[in-house]
């Protein structure tokens, strides 16, 4: 498949009013992408629309309500056309204490970073399947790889991310529809500023989205981001068992 010309694709962007989100919008209005950007911070969205007006469309709407999306949607085609690229990076984090352990924090975990995907999905394929140019893009994180201590609920979300769209992406080939699953390390945000612990080669975010979009410039099916840490990550989750546990225990806290 040929590169992405962005000036030529209509592209809906997720989770557009912070952190990676906002660092992508920025770089693919910069590519002079027509581009319709979700959250539901407003005031954030219109930033975005400022920088280009005539390109750029505000679409809010809160991502854990599966009733807003068909809205979304349908908004997202009136204002662009079609979807020729569906970026969906809206998420968050949060960790789990195992002395405390509440099920309610795997549930909004799976259901914003997760489900939210899903629904999206169901408005937005139909729409995809009508370009020329159809292209599926999914933020999960390097943690889908390996099991890491307190990340049994966020992790655990972006799990369920890598192993949906690997699957889709086996059902979508004959369609010729491009599947994209971006896996960040540590990528300095607001969410990560809360962090309270080492996040070793912490990325600042305009250089990680650039790199994202370099990737789905160029159609990766896969982009790793650093990829020297999530290369590490990549090979400890294939070591035995004993030897991760004995690699990975030193993180636990005592």
């Amino acid at each position: 498949m040929k590169p992405h010309d962005f000036t030529q694709r209509r592209i809906w962007l997720t989770g557009a009013s912070s952190g990676i989100g906002y660092a992508l919008a920025n770089a693919l209005i910069n590519e002079g992408a027509r581009i319709a950007v979700s959250a539901r911070n407003t005031d954030k969205l219109n930033e975005l629309v400022a920088l280009a007006p005539d390109r750029v469309h505000s679409i809010p709407f809160d991502i854990m309500q599966k009733e807003q999306h068909r809205q979304a949607c349908d908004a997202v085609v009136a204002a662009l056309g079609g979807i020729d690229i569906l970026i969906m990076n809206a998420g968050d984090c949060h960790y789990i204490d195992v002395k405390q352990f509440r099920a309610e924090t795997v549930e909004y975990m799976q259901k914003i970073n997760f489900l939210s995907m899903a629904y999206t999905l169901e408005e937005a394929l139909p729409v995809l399947r009508r370009s020329e140019t159809p292209h599926c893009v999914a933020m999960s994180s390097s943690a889908a790889y390996v099991g890491l201590p307190r990340a049994e609920a966020y992790g655990g979300s972006k799990a369920s991310i890598k192993y949906f769209f690997d699957s889709l992406r086996l059902d979508l080939l004959d369609e010729g529809i491009r599947v994209s699953v971006i896996y960040p390390g540590f990528v300095k945000t607001p969410l990560t500023d809360k962090n309270d612990f080492p996040m070793p080669m912490l990325m600042e975010v305009d250089k990680a989205a650039a790199k994202m979009v370099a990737g789905i410039k160029k159609g990766k099916q896969e982009i790793r981001t650093p990829a020297l840490f999530v290369g590490i990550l990549r090979f400890i989750a294939v070591l035995p068992l004993r030897i991760r546990l004995l690699a990975l225990k030193s993180l636990v806290r005592k």
